[in-house]
């Protein structure tokens, strides 16, 4: 579980990245690339150290149609934990 005073930041290898070829957002990191859909480019723009966990959940709730703040928080956090464990994204204290 992902304390909600952690503020999560991309990790020194990886960059968030638009390409214009393809039209789409892609996170780059050596050698590899992902490309993402537009609900995990809205997290990881909002992952810039700067905020808290629990700030994130809220800016995105109030972005999100019919959502509770639950399941965006239960989204949210999945996401961010996946991105860690290929540690793509840290979280700082």
């Amino acid at each position: 579980m992902i304390p909600l005073d952690a503020r999560p930041r991309l990790a020194a290898k990886a960059k968030l990245r638009f390409d214009r070829h393809s039209g789409h957002h892609m996170l780059v990191y050596p050698d590899r690339g992902m490309t993402l859909n537009p609900s995990a480019v809205a997290i990881l723009e909002l992952c810039t150290g700067e905020r808290s966990l629990t700030e994130i959940i809220d800016a995105l709730h109030l972005r999100a149609s019919g959502a509770t703040r639950i399941e965006v928080q239960r989204d949210i956090e999945a996401f961010l934990q996946s991105m860690h464990d290929r540690t793509l994204i840290r979280f700082d204290p």
